[in-house]
């Protein structure tokens, strides 16, 4: 699951920076998963012995920042190379490296600091919040960030201190959506069919087409996106999944700056998307080892 949406994040980067016109997933719909399924991960594998904040941080910093950081890098390059030294892009540069809000040389980290910030909260006050409580939580983050996004009348993504506020919010909610769901369900699966879930996934990410921006996205966070998580926790293990899920985040992570590098040095979008995902499995390679990645015949 994890690997479909980041490709469909990369897909609508693609689209974006190279302006062909194709059916185009909700991007930030696909955050949404990934915040669902980062809660739930996160309070399995840590509320039976949560770490300090600190240390929870720490950890989370170990795992996220080197391959953000190769793909900041990438991005600061290419705006080097295209816009020349500046202060600013110093600054930026520096800025995104430890997911502080400002993110012009890599987007994609703008909800890096939203699933940080999650954690750090986590660690410090929802861990050891009852359910009910984290329930009405989750009630009041979803209002706040719908009532902001009817108000400001567009989906926010944290281009902004604005919207950066707002799409924080909506990340919260996301990912006490997946806590709520390992306390309440633990690995139950929805149903009895968890493929289909799976293959629900790219299907609901295009179908943000067929309804206004700000409604789709709503439903989609408050509702499909825990059903989805949710109906596929039945999914047996497999070769292709662990694949797909070690090579996610790093193509998360370095997508949309090699794609701008592709596009300043001249390449079109087909080598820019090849390139993206042969680094991005490199990178998976080099820091999740052979056994992750490695693909059964079978599978």
């Amino acid at each position: 699951m994890r690997g479909i949406a980041a490709l469909s994040v990369a897909w609508h980067h693609l689209q974006q920076s190279y302006r062909f016109d194709t059916p185009e997933p909700a991007a930030i719909s696909a955050v949404d998963l990934f915040l669902v399924i980062s809660g739930f991960v996160m309070a399995r594998t840590y509320e039976h012995k949560m770490p300090s904040p600190t240390a929870f941080l720490l950890a989370r910093y170990q795992r996220l920042w080197p391959i953000m950081a190769i793909g900041t890098s990438i991005g600061a390059a290419s705006a080097l190379l295209f816009n020349g030294p500046s202060l600013g892009l110093m600054l930026t540069y520096i800025s995104t490296l430890f997911f502080m809000p400002f993110f012009a040389v890599n987007l994609p980290a703008w909800s890096l600091f939203a699933e940080v910030l999650a954690n750090w909260l986590h660690s410090k006050l929802f861990a050891g919040a009852p359910s009910r409580a984290l329930f009405v939580l989750s009630v009041i983050l979803a209002i706040a960030f719908i009532v902001a996004s009817l108000v400001l009348n567009r989906v926010p993504w944290g281009s902004d201190f604005t919207s950066l506020a707002v799409a924080t919010t909506r990340c919260l909610f996301c990912y006490v959506a997946g806590v709520l769901i390992y306390r309440f369900y633990g690995d139950t699966p929805l149903g009895k069919a968890p493929w289909i879930a799976l293959a629900a996934v790219p299907v609901a990410l295009f179908a943000g087409a067929l309804l206004p921006p700000v409604l789709f996205s709503a439903l989609f966070a408050v509702a499909v996106a825990p059903l989805l998580v949710r109906a596929a926790l039945g999914l047996r293990p497999s070769g292709l999944a662990a694949f797909a899920g070690a090579v996610s985040f790093p193509l998360y992570a370095v997508h949309l700056p090699v794609m701008a590098a592709c596009k300043v040095l001249g390449f079109g979008p087909i080598i820019a998307a090849a390139m993206a995902l042969a680094l991005a499995v490199a990178i998976a390679f080099l820091f999740d080892g052979k056994r992750q990645l490695s693909i059964p015949a079978t599978a």
